[in-house]
């Protein structure tokens, strides 16, 4: 009769601890994973209100004025030529921010980000951050944050302090996350819904509702930062929302449809 080895395992003893460690595995994935989804959420919340922050002192010293979606500048690159200067780089609100660089498309501050997107870098140099922001500022072309109202030609530009019920004016989003580096869609929020592919919101403006509307990617959540400087999140009504971004009256479409949110200003 063989004798068993009093130091090893058998097969079914080594079965048993593994099924054993599967199953705790399968129990905790879960709630880690909603552990995580929670964290990205409120850290998302938190560099929202640090933009709506800066946003309000890029205001106070520019009489009021919110900053622009962007503007063409002199390209540091080449001086003979413009580049676009999007809202979030350092002549407008990233030097509110500590941004470093003065290059456009381009930030130094995670702050601007949502920490649940992945970080788009330079090739060359890995501390610029691109502007795959996956937070956008309001750039509705009639929202009247950045520009006179294109619909009523004539009115002027809302201004700090003059919004009505600014706990009412969104003013951050989160949005969908592109994976061009450099482009000008992922940090902006321009629209409620419209359906799938690009449409145009004036006889000027086309718009990508893969970007450029609410993104539900919070555990089918969306953070949007308003006026006043609060941060409130908007749930989805199904798990395809999660996916296409966009989908009419759910989550933020349905407040704004209730009037308790508004992206126009009055």
């Amino acid at each position: 009769m063989l004798k068993r080895n009093k130091n090893g395992f058998t097969l079914v003893e080594l079965l048993v601890v593994i099924g054993i460690i599967a199953l705790l595995i399968s129990i905790l994935l879960p709630a880690l994973n909603k552990a995580r989804i929670a964290a990205y959420t409120t850290a998302c919340m938190s560099n929202q209100r640090q933009i709506l922050l800066a946003i309000q002192m890029y205001a106070n010293d520019d009489k009021g004025n919110y900053p622009a979606d962007r503007v063409l500048l002199p390209n540091p690159n080449n001086l003979a030529t413009t580049a676009n200067f999007e809202w979030f780089t350092k002549p407008f609100v990233g030097k509110y921010m500590a941004t470093q660089t003065d290059l456009p498309h381009y930030t130094t501050s995670k702050i601007f980000f949502c920490p649940a997107t992945d970080f788009t870098t330079s090739a060359t140099q890995p501390r610029l951050y691109g502007g795959n922001l996956g937070i956008g500022y309001n750039c509705h072309p009639d929202a009247r944050l950045w520009k006179p109202d294109r619909s009523s030609p004539g009115r002027p530009p809302a201004k700090l302090g003059t919004i009505r019920e600014p706990s009412q004016m969104l003013v951050l989003a989160d949005v969908g996350a592109g994976t061009t580096l450099g482009t000008a869609n992922n940090n902006r929020w321009v629209q409620s819904y419209n359906g799938s592919g690009a449409a145009t919101l004036s006889t000027t403006y086309a718009t990508n509702p893969a970007f450029e509307a609410m993104s539900y990617r919070h555990g089918l959540r969306g953070n949007v930062g308003f006026a006043d400087g609060h941060v409130e999140t908007f749930a989805a009504r199904d798990r395809d929302n999660n996916l296409l971004n966009t989908h009419r009256d759910v989550g933020l479409d349905d407040a704004i449809d209730r009037n308790q949110v508004r992206f126009i200003a009055k």
